[in-house]
């Protein structure tokens, strides 16, 4: 089972699925909107099985969430109170909007927006964060190494690699869907970087989903 059900909402859910005896071995349940925050007021013992998916957890151990937590505990006098995504994600952004007044010298809006693009923290849940150009935080650039490929006219080139490495990405960032932060894109002669996906495809480019559901096939094939 998935489970969106956000905050101390699960608090009750998890309560039922235990009143009901649905286990994690008959029903695993994977909830992608909860920390130890709210699962604080919940009986463990019925949690035992169950998964969940969040984009930090005070339990991760690493030296930048150990110091970030004893911040908190010094700041609230409550060694008993715990971090959660929420806190993070306020403190990965103050930190980054610091570093660009620093870097601007001063804390006008535009000129702090020109550097803000690029800022990089070391986020409590073991990542670095980075501001992308379309003020979206990504955990690390996708692909790290300079990709340099052509396709000629009359030939197929293939990119091949295992899950994960960035197939999609690449294909996306020539197509105008994924942001760059370096290099060129070019297509007969002409540099696409400034193009929005639609002028791209004027120009002769298509990019075309791996799903199979785009095409139907005539009857009997």
């Amino acid at each position: 089972m998935v489970s969106t059900i956000n905050g101390d909402a699960n608090v009750p859910f998890y309560k039922e699925l235990a009143n009901a005896g649905i286990k994690a071995d008959a029903i695993p349940v994977v909830a992608f909107s909860v920390g130890e925050e709210e699962l604080a007021g919940i009986d463990t013992k019925n949690l035992v099985g169950h998964l969940a998916a969040w984009n930090y957890f005070e339990s991760v151990k690493n030296p930048t969430n150990d110091a970030f937590i004893k911040q908190w505990h010094d700041f609230i006098k409550n060694p008993k109170r715990v971090t959660n995504d929420p806190m993070e994600a306020h403190y990965i952004g103050f930190k980054m909007w610091t570093q660009a007044v620093r870097q601007a010298g001063t804390t006008d809006v535009d000129a702090v927006r020109q550097v803000m693009y690029g800022q990089k923290v070391k986020a409590p849940s073991g990542f670095v964060e980075v501001m992308n150009t379309n003020q979206h935080l990504s955990m690390v650039p996708v692909m790290r190494c300079a990709a340099s490929a052509s396709a000629k006219k009359g030939e197929v080139t293939c990119v091949l690699g295992r899950n994960g490495v960035g197939k999609t990405s690449l294909l996306r960032a020539i197509f105008g869907l994924q942001p760059i932060r370096a290099g060129r894109i070019t297509w007969e002669g002409r540099v696409l970087n400034d193009l929005p996906p639609h002028e791209r495809a004027r120009s002769g480019l298509a990019l075309v989903p791996q799903g199979r559901e785009i095409f139907t096939a005539p009857d009997g094939i």
